[in-house]
């Protein structure tokens, strides 16, 4: 009697363990799933941030092969932008993996003198309206403020059903710029995880992207000492803020 008992309670065991172990590696599976996903959404939202700048490069490069009078100076003033924002992809991807403290390369920055630019030299389907509050200086590496407007400048953009409104300010000696559209807007539950790495939420809008520029935003605003937040916009869509010490 005793061996059969004991029989049936090491097999009772063996089952118990063959289930446990069955569970694990399914368990297994699923993380390694969904993390094969989360590189894949992480490797697209990469290649979505470099495409624009060098398609430029590309372009200009192209049209140039085919004019044997083209002016060399002229064509490397053109390329430069592009090459500077793609250096700063990689510099905030850098950032991002905790490599480079982003330190190197401040200036003095006037947001309202970049924000003005920046949208001067934009194609966008929906207007932007631009509200600026005197001169705000803060100390920066200026092309990953450029970045960091163009980023949320994207976003809104994406989301926006008739026009955006970009607002710089002082306040307190903080620099604040506000980045409003007029679409749906984030739920407040989901208002911390849009600036974690490999989140997407669902939107009334298919869009390529979603993921690494607002991660982007968020460790290149850590990195010069501030902070971005999203908040409800007074048209109901989402405001995003970008707070930094005034200089």
């Amino acid at each position: 009697m005793l061996t059969k008992r004991i029989s049936v309670y090491a097999g009772a065991g063996l089952l118990v363990y063959a289930a446990a172990a069955t569970m694990m590696e399914r368990r297994a599976r699923k993380a390694l799933a969904a993390e094969c996903d989360r590189l894949r959404w992480f490797a697209a939202d990469l290649s979505h941030e470099l495409r624009t700048p060098l398609t430029a490069v590309r372009l200009e490069l192209e049209d140039a092969a085919q004019d044997a009078e083209a002016d060399v100076a002229s064509l490397t003033e053109r390329l430069l932008p592009s090459l500077d924002r793609a250096e700063a992809v990689v510099t905030s991807m850098l950032l991002l993996t905790g490599r480079q403290a982003g330190d190197e390369g401040r200036e003095l920055v006037d947001l309202g003198d970049l924000v003005g630019r920046e949208v001067a030299s934009r194609r966008d389907p929906f207007p932007v309206t631009v509200r600026l509050s005197g001169q705000v200086n803060v100390s920066a590496v200026r092309e990953q403020m450029r970045q960091v407007l163009t980023n949320l400048l994207d976003n809104a953009q994406r989301y926006a059903r008739r026009g955006v409104v970009v607002e710089v300010s002082r306040h307190d000696g903080v620099a604040r710029m506000l980045v409003d559209d007029d679409g749906d807007g984030v739920p407040e539950a989901d208002r911390r995880r849009v600036f974690q790495r490999f989140t997407r939420l669902g939107g009334h809008r298919d869009h390529d992207g979603g993921g690494l520029g607002l991660v982007i935003t968020r460790v290149i605003a850590e990195a010069h000492r501030g902070s971005v937040e999203v908040e409800e916009a007074p048209s109901g869509g989402a405001r995003f803020v970008l707070r930094l010490p005034a200089a």
